[in-house]
């Protein structure tokens, strides 16, 4: 396999990112808006105690909408959250092997 420069990474990132829609989708939606009515539905999200903290609930609920406008079911959903960075990028996914299962 040819060395790369990591320069080469950063302008292939450039590069999807002007023929991603996704990331114009993203953001033009203020997705913060969001938040308190997720909460309303979802309850506070548990931050202590027993048991994992909860998922973010944007990051859910942007996750769901991937899947609803691909067609995805919920185990391929989570193959692209893996190995797609416009879906990582669009749901907000920060840590590449912290995605919800």
């Amino acid at each position: 396999m040819p060395n790369r420069h990591l320069l080469e990474d950063d302008e292939h990132l450039r590069a999807l990112r002007e023929f991603n829609d996704l990331e114009l989708i993203g953001n033009q939606v203020d997705w913060e808006s969001f938040r308190s009515l997720l909460e309303k539905v979802w309850g506070p999200p548990r931050t202590a105690g027993r048991g994992r903290r909860s998922w973010d609930y944007l990051l859910i609920f942007r996750s769901i909408l991937l899947g609803v406008m691909n067609n995805l079911s919920d185990k391929d959903l989570q193959g692209n959250l893996l190995e797609r960075w416009s879906f990582q990028y669009f749901a907000g996914i920060e840590e590449r092997s912290r995605v919800p299962d």
